[in-house]
């Protein structure tokens, strides 16, 4: 049984609220291209991976399960579900109240509390990229990204145009079972903008990609402003 107290669900609207201005400031409304060299097939390869308004609360690791319902139900608390759009403007807003907040039964809400304010981080630093074997490994997805050196990682789904997270995790990309890639190039553009023009990370000079690569950069701008790390 969950066993929660109100003043620990005040503390996790403040760590949602500051993790806000984070997401607002780094990630929202922005899509990142991740570059790695694939030694399988000798090239360069990339994702996409884009953040909007409706991911936020996942990342949160807010339930609206029944099971989960449930346990506050058995407890005598009453609680409310919204949708990720109206948790979003909700904290947007500092109207989130405790009945918000529903927790998972399996504690992962707390773990994801704990990286909520450090997902950026993904976008900076050095990074791999997993193709998650799900054969071997009990989980429901099979593409994350994570840091290369600590316990920062996102399960990503791949909608086709793009990638977006479905879910923080507390958790070091490299005990993940599958093929990981060592990140040596992102880059960022706003949601339906047409080339990336924001270099963030960079192990690699832009000349040696592939064009079907370089097509979606903005190279001239590039070559104006990128000093190759």
């Amino acid at each position: 049984m969950i066993v929660v107290k109100f003043e620990n669900e005040q503390n996790i609207i403040k760590i949602i609220q500051s993790g806000l201005l984070n997401y607002e400031k780094h990630l929202l409304n922005k899509c990142f291209i991740y570059i790695y060299y694939d030694n399988n097939v000798e090239k360069f390869s990339y994702i996409e991976v884009a953040f909007k308004k409706e991911n936020f609360k996942h990342l949160c690791g807010i339930s609206d399960k029944q099971e989960d319902l449930d346990e506050y139900r058995r407890a005598g608390i009453s609680k409310e579900v919204i949708k990720p759009n109206v948790f979003f403007d909700l904290c947007k807003r500092k109207k989130l109240g405790k009945r918000h907040i529903i927790m998972k039964k399996d504690g992962t809400t707390m773990q994801k509390m704990h990286i909520l304010n450090n997902l950026y981080k993904l976008t900076n630093s050095d990074t791999l990229y997993c193709e998650v074997n799900r054969n071997t490994h009990k989980m429901k997805f099979k593409n994350m990204i994570g840091l290369d050196g600590g316990n920062i990682s996102l399960a990503l789904f791949d909608i086709g145009r793009y990638m977006t997270p479905i879910s923080s995790l507390d958790y070091d990309i490299k005990n993940a079972s599958g093929e990981k890639y060592k990140i040596d190039f992102i880059a960022c553009k706003n949601i339906g903008g047409k080339t990336y023009d924001e270099v963030l990370y960079t192990k690699l000079d832009v000349n040696d990609l592939p064009e079907e690569i370089k097509e979606k950069l903005n190279i001239s701008l590039f070559q104006r402003n990128l000093v190759t790390i």
